[in-house]
């Protein structure tokens, strides 16, 4: 339960006209001076903003919008109360819990009024910080990438070695095979590769190669741009079908030699609109993987799932999940 408060400290209960602060100072102070149903007056009306205030800024408590006629304490005003005070749990013991506004009520209630109210998050559309917080991301997560490469240079030839194994000594491969599950479960899935076509990871392995040697290019050919200019630059990508906004976070302009990323490429927060919620730390680092499988080696976007092996070859969806994959350590689509 609160502690009592010795005085009203908030802008919002204090610095009224004498007659009405005189009652506001009393609810604090004396128990027969409560603010209680039916009442009306200006304290009520008072009271009935500081709990909008308090519904506004913290809307976890789930005050409803009183709708009662200002400074009359009705049904809508006593639904209001009842919840706060069941929220903050001001109920003495053994007593059941009223719509009375008492000392301890009024002192919650001036606390939380009396709180610095936080300042809004920056609109990552419009906030001009957002293109340097997108470069030092970029930089953050670079080191990732070759990981992710390297994950996928390690495994594929051991996901080969087993797989060609098993075609020729199905007894033997078993071992090999379930050390390499996780790797050939991503060839399958992402390039719709098996032991009848094992031949074809030399060709994946060839790409994720030229893709290693393009690592040491990032920091010339990675770009941070604001989501104005992305829209402006890439209104086809900016967009769903529906007009709503695209959660894509980079693309490549062969024309500017150039992979550019907007501020939807951002850590993960949950507590941010979409299409800003950002991705975590892997995901991050497979969208510079996918950009530069399309600025370096001409891939194209499209659903593995949906394409055969030859296509998967020049997707880069196909070689961020399998990466992907690896790095998670578990099946990823």
């Amino acid at each position: 339960m609160p502690t009592i408060k010795a005085r009203l400290e908030s802008a919002e209960l204090t610095n009224h006209p004498a007659g009405i602060q005189k009652l506001l100072d009393a609810c604090l102070a004396s128990d027969p001076s409560h603010i209680t149903p039916h009442q009306k007056g200006e304290q009520v009306q008072i009271l009935q903003r500081a709990l909008m205030t308090i519904a506004e800024r913290s809307p976890e408590i789930g005050l409803k919008k009183i709708t009662d006629k200002p400074g009359e304490y009705e049904s809508d005003t006593i639904e209001a109360v009842l919840k706060y005070k069941e929220h903050f749990k001001i109920v003495r013991t053994g007593q059941r819990l009223d719509p009375i506004v008492g000392r301890m009520t009024i002192s919650q209630i001036d606390d939380d009024l009396a709180k610095k109210k936080p300042a809004p998050e920056p609109d990552p559309a419009t906030d001009p910080a957002e293109k340097g917080r997108v470069e030092l991301l970029l930089v953050v997560h670079r080191p990732g990438v070759a990981v992710l490469i390297a994950l996928a240079l390690n495994a594929l030839p051991k996901c080969k070695a087993a797989l060609e194994l098993a075609r020729r000594d199905p007894f033997n491969a078993q071992q090999g095979l379930r050390e390499n599950q996780l790797g050939i479960d991503g060839l399958t899935r992402h390039f719709h590769i098996s032991g009848n076509n094992s031949d074809v990871i030399d060709t994946v392995v060839s790409s994720y190669r030229k893709l290693l040697e393009k690592v040491a290019r990032l920091p010339l050919d990675q770009a941070a741009t604001d989501y104005a200019t992305f829209k402006s630059d890439a209104p086809e990508l900016a967009f769903n079908a529906d007009g709503t906004p695209a959660k894509v976070p980079a693309f490549s302009d062969k024309a500017r030699g150039k992979m550019f990323f907007n501020p939807i490429y951002r850590t993960f927060n949950p507590a941010v609109k979409e299409p800003f919620s950002g991705l975590a730390a892997v995901a991050l680092q497979g969208v510079q993987l996918h950009e530069m499988g399309h600025f370096y080696l001409n891939m194209v976007d499209g659903d593995p799932a949906a394409s055969d092996t030859a296509q998967c070859l020049n997707l880069a969806q196909s070689f961020q999940r399998f990466a992907m994959q690896l790095a998670l350590g578990r099946p990823f689509s």
